[in-house]
């Protein structure tokens, strides 16, 4: 509210640090780290409100993006290092591995994360093929961001739209 005293500290209980990256009304996404990994973290205005979003399987994730019920960010794969776009609805159990829908297209990515979505359900980030050159994606929802059931569906009969590749190696070791 403009002065000091109006700061919430979100920071989880346990954790040694947070950091927000994002808010949409009432609803704050970003990371908590407990000292020997990253969680993709929600919050709805105070650090008790914290939902740890990292899915089973995952070792460390972030939330980039909040719209309305939903979340996105990537969640590192324990099994190869590698990191996924994800898509959350408010838990860890709701993730979508988004990166699981970037096939028949004419690249094979190797990584992905999302970085954004919008009112609508549109989703943007970025994939990254063999050779770490990156390509900026568009995961397209036909309509308004539904419940968690229906958005699975959604996200299978949505397109991918590959839209530019930039021939570079990737530095961030996503």
């Amino acid at each position: 509210d403009g002065t000091a005293a109006s700061a919430v500290d979100l920071n989880p209980a346990g954790s040694l640090q947070s950091e927000g990256w994002a808010i949409s009304g009432n609803s704050q996404v970003g990371y908590a780290f407990s000292g020997t990994s990253r969680h993709a973290y929600l919050w709805h205005g105070t650090a008790a409100s914290g939902v740890d979003l990292n899915p089973l399987g995952f070792v460390n994730s972030e939330a980039f993006g909040v719209s309305g019920t939903m979340q996105v960010g990537y969640a590192t794969l324990a099994s190869t290092g590698l990191s996924h776009a994800m898509a959350w609805s408010g838990t860890a159990g709701s993730a979508i591995d988004l990166q699981s829908l970037l096939t028949g297209l004419p690249v094979t990515f190797a990584s992905s994360k999302a970085n954004a979505i919008d009112a609508n359900g549109n989703i943007v980030g970025v994939g990254f093929d063999e050779a770490g050159a990156e390509y900026a994606l568009l995961w397209s929802l036909s309509a308004a961001v539904p419940e968690p059931g229906s958005l699975a569906l959604l996200l299978l009969g949505g397109a991918v739209l590959l839209t530019t590749s930039r021939k570079r190696k990737c530095s961030h070791g996503i």
